[in-house]
């Protein structure tokens, strides 16, 4: 699922920002959190309460100018034979300063800042599994009206009605049997040596010209490994936008953690970082699920490949 989230035009900068210079960093930067400054004025004496308020207050400022009269539009979607691709426009207004969070965002370059990590925060894991649950419920919902449950008794009703809360408990985790992990054991290795074949070339295309970003190389990789020749480029560049990245990689971006402390996806400009054997585990994945409309455990499949590569 792809989700695009457009500026208002409504957006604009507030008046106090008229003729202030963007600083390239210092206080008035939004960080990860863990440097954010205290509220101004001397916080000895204070109760826990009436700071947690006031902090509190400083984060409420800026949620209710971004969001301010927020209607978001279901723009399109598009059901293809095992995805369903959704684009969404969301107003999302540049944030205001708090009038008692000091210097915190006063600036534009503090503003803009804030809003490029709330993009990135939305790749995450995290957010991944809260939306993954959002439309599990929705679906189950979906459901319960196609079914017309009303025909039944009330008793009945009320148990049904629990479904959608239910589906946000956990999922059921499909066991791979024999004739699945021979299929592992036996697509592994090919997946594995043409990601690898891959990642050589991305790197030759980055020392020919550095500037190549994402779109550019999506564009060559379908050219250069068209998907009758070559089947694994399908499900490849289905997780091309979070794609496994080695523990101990360097970035090449200067946000390098998330605000969960985990470091960020690698790209497809940057192949250096690719786990190839993480990334031959979900493209394994993906294919088992086109094969057999069967999400199956990712742990369970990178263990089976593990083990067959020894």
């Amino acid at each position: 699922m792809q989700s695009q989230s457009r500026k208002s035009s409504n957006s604009r900068v507030p008046d106090s920002n008229a003729g202030k210079s963007e600083p390239t960093g210092g206080d008035s930067e939004i960080t990860n959190g863990a440097n954010d400054p205290e509220p101004e004025g001397d916080a000895r004496g204070t109760s826990e309460k009436k700071l947690a308020l006031a902090i509190e207050r400083r984060y409420t400022d800026v949620l209710e100018s971004v969001f301010f009269n927020s209607n978001p539009e279901i723009k399109k979607v598009k059901v293809d034979k095992d995805s369903l691709e959704l684009s969404v426009y969301f107003p999302f207004l540049l944030p205001q300063p708090s009038p008692g969070g000091g210097k915190w965002m006063d600036t534009t370059a503090a503003q803009r800042k804030l809003r490029r990590d709330f993009a990135q925060y939305l790749h995450g894991k995290e957010f991944g599994i809260e939306l993954a649950n959002f439309f599990r419920a929705h679906f189950a919902t979906f459901l319960l009206k196609l079914g017309n449950i009303s025909k039944y008794r009330t008793s009945i009703q009320k148990h049904l009605r629990r479904l959608p809360q239910k589906s946000n408990a956990g999922r059921r985790r499909q066991a791979i049997d024999k004739a699945i992990a021979r299929q592992i054991r036996c697509y592994g290795p090919q997946a594995l040596e043409w990601l690898k074949d891959l990642q050589k070339t991305v790197e030759s295309w980055i020392r020919v010209d550095p500037q190549l970003e994402d779109e550019g190389l999506s564009k060559k990789i379908f050219r250069r490994y068209p998907a009758k020749n070559y089947p694994w480029v399908t499900f490849f560049m289905k997780i091309a936008y979070q794609i496994p990245r080695k523990p101990y990689s360097v970035s090449t971006c200067d946000n390098t953690s998330t605000y969960g402390g985990e470091l960020p996806p690698a790209t497809l400009s940057e192949p250096t970082r690719w786990s190839t054997l993480d990334i031959s585990a979900k493209v394994l994945q993906a294919k088992l699920a086109h094969d057999h409309g069967v999400q199956f455990p990712l742990r369970s499949i990178r263990d089976i490949l593990r083990k067959s590569l020894r």
